[in-house]
């Protein structure tokens, strides 16, 4: 008579990972905006600028236009239709070296068509270089 003996072990390994987060303290923050001077964008942009939001509220920032501009301080009147000026220091915009229209074609998605626009921005700030000395960069649309 021949008896087969058979044993089986079941061994359970468990590990444990911990992490510590330090949170960086004074975020630095560069934030730029492209705005189409002749159009509602410049109304809201005029509103952020007198309440100090958006790009404004910012460590430092870059306002891009396509011709020469300084934006001047806003807010919205009630009822009255356009903005009223507000005491402070305007900002002068950076010229943006590509042409702000864009031109739709037939199921084509605005986004994609506003691409050329927005890598020209990228360039320039990459040139500009102040986006360097902070942690994070932003791209606030206007609107």
């Amino acid at each position: 008579t021949t008896t087969t003996t058979t044993a089986t072990s079941t061994t359970t390994l468990t590990t444990t990972s911990t992490f510590t987060t330090t949170p960086h303290k004074n975020i630095r923050i560069f934030c730029f905006s492209v705005m189409r001077v002749h159009s509602y964008e410049n109304d809201n942009m005029r509103t952020a600028l007198g309440k100090r939001t958006g790009i404004f509220d910012c460590d430092d920032y870059t306002l891009f236009t396509s011709h020469p501009y300084t934006l001047t301080p806003g807010e919205p009147v009630p009822g009255w239709g356009q903005l009223k000026d507000l005491p402070g220091e305007g900002v002068k915009a950076t010229i943006l070296r590509i042409d702000l229209t864009t031109h739709p074609k037939a199921g084509a998605l605005e986004g994609i068509l506003n691409t050329r626009i927005f890598m020209q921005a990228w360039h320039q700030i990459n040139e500009e270089g102040k986006f360097r000395h902070h942690d994070w960069t932003i791209k606030v649309d206007p609107d």
